[in-house]
């Protein structure tokens, strides 16, 4: 029964060490999820923040769209006016 028991220990001392060694690596796969979260968030906060940004230089690209078209329109119509001026003058 002693000899049993002697035997036994090693194997014992050995699961005891492979418990420890996964306890290790469970540890650090929980801390590169946590990070990999953290970093993650930040992805998405950035993202929504530069849609914001696409968002408004739409806008802003619409806008001058339609003040291009109404000086287009101007400038078309000064140079018909100069010349019609041209043409009776």
């Amino acid at each position: 029964m002693l000899e049993e028991i002697e035997d036994i220990k090693p194997r014992i001392d050995d699961l005891e060490s492979a418990i420890a060694e996964d306890g290790k690596r469970l540890n650090n796969s929980t801390s590169l999820i946590q990070s990999i979260t953290l970093e993650s968030r930040a992805s998405s906060t950035l993202v929504h923040r530069l849609e914001a940004n696409l968002s408004e230089l739409e806008q802003d690209i619409k806008g001058l769209k339609i003040e291009v078209k109404g000086l287009r329109n101007m400038l078309i119509s000064v140079l018909f006016l100069f010349l019609c001026y041209k043409v009776l003058f």
